[in-house]
């Protein structure tokens, strides 16, 4: 989450107000209209209630099949319309880089395996694929085993490909700092890549405020950094 004063206070209100319109959609379409339908097969005699007889006979007992099992059909769907969650992880090695910022408050969970890892394209060129993952899989199968008994501790063994979830808040003149730096060529392909998203929502929601971003690069490079690594190769020879 970025917040740049005095704006915040609106953008934060017309995000909870065209969600809380779509939320208040969805839950009227979901209690009023497909709720009842549901709750009919049972309830009042419906065709449920009249399957079998004696101890054979359908049972709900408290609603724990109708209810449940439309509400766990109800998050499926949500699931499905929402669909995967691409690019809304991070791997490791790129929140290493970006959380040293000054100027700013985060909040993260714990370092887990679940969330996948990033394998960079260079990996498969290379042919290492192969064993890329299978090094990945051994780590999370350490992991699994770790966390068992020490759940804080295995997540040193945590290669830093692996995702994690986190957000932050910063200020504008902080954020104009860590867009610029961090979506130089010489980056890492990880971190210039939400560098670079940082500044597109700006520019989205604020474009006046995207002016003063002036050095941002929006490119892409690859192999970025082998530039500046032969630069000084050369200044040593």
């Amino acid at each position: 989450m970025v917040e740049w004063p005095p704006s915040s206070f609106f953008c934060r209100f017309w995000l909870l107000a065209v969600f809380g319109f779509w939320l208040f959609g969805f839950v009227t379409l979901l209690v009023g209209v497909a709720y009842p339908v549901i709750g009919s097969w049972h309830w009042g005699g419906g065709y449920l209630a009249q399957l079998g007889g004696g101890d054979a006979a359908f049972k709900d007992f408290a609603g724990s099949a109708v209810v449940h099992a439309f509400g766990g059909f109800a998050a499926l769907a949500c699931v499905l319309i929402l669909g995967p969650r691409k690019g809304k992880y991070g791997d490791y090695g790129m929140y290493r880089d970006l959380q040293r910022h000054r100027m700013l408050t985060q909040e993260r969970q714990p370092l887990t395996t679940s969330y996948g890892y990033d394998t960079p394209d260079e990996i498969e060129d290379a042919g290492l694929g192969a064993e890329y993952h299978r090094t990945m899989s051994s780590s999370a199968e350490a992991f699994e085993t770790i966390a068992k008994d020490f759940p804080h501790e295995a997540q040193y063994v945590v290669p830093m490909s692996y995702n994690i979830r986190w957000y932050v808040h910063i200020n504008l003149r902080a954020l104009i700092w860590l867009t610029e730096i961090r979506s130089t060529p010489q980056g890492h392909t990880g971190y210039r890549r939400i560098a670079q998203e940082m500044f597109r929502k700006v520019e989205e929601a604020q474009p006046l405020l995207a002016k003063y971003m002036k050095f941002v690069d929006l490119n892409e490079y690859s192999l970025g950094r082998l530039s500046a690594e032969q630069r000084q190769e050369d200044k040593q020879v």
